[in-house]
């Protein structure tokens, strides 16, 4: 959520959050001199997996995804495989 809000918002916590679990973003931004406009839609799923593999729902009608993981978790290799 942190990552998110200083992206979308130029905001930035060091406080940890807890809510639903399920955060969304959008930020519109321009690119190529503002003569091409784009609408991110940033997703933050922690808990996701309580609510099973909504991967099609954050992913429909996407061009791109990247994802940020904690690569100190010690099943996020067969978690990020789950998901795709």
């Amino acid at each position: 959520t942190s990552i998110l809000r200083r992206y979308c918002h130029n905001q930035f916590s060091r406080h940890k959050t807890f809510g639903s679990g399920i955060d969304f973003f959008t930020k519109i931004t321009k690119l190529d001199s503002e003569r091409v406009t784009i609408k991110i839609a940033c997703w933050n799923t922690p808990y996701a997996q309580k609510y099973g593999n909504l991967s099609d729902v954050f992913f429909w009608n996407s061009d791109a995804v990247i994802l940020v993981v904690n690569a100190d978790h010690p099943n996020i290799e067969k978690a990020v495989h789950e998901l795709f």
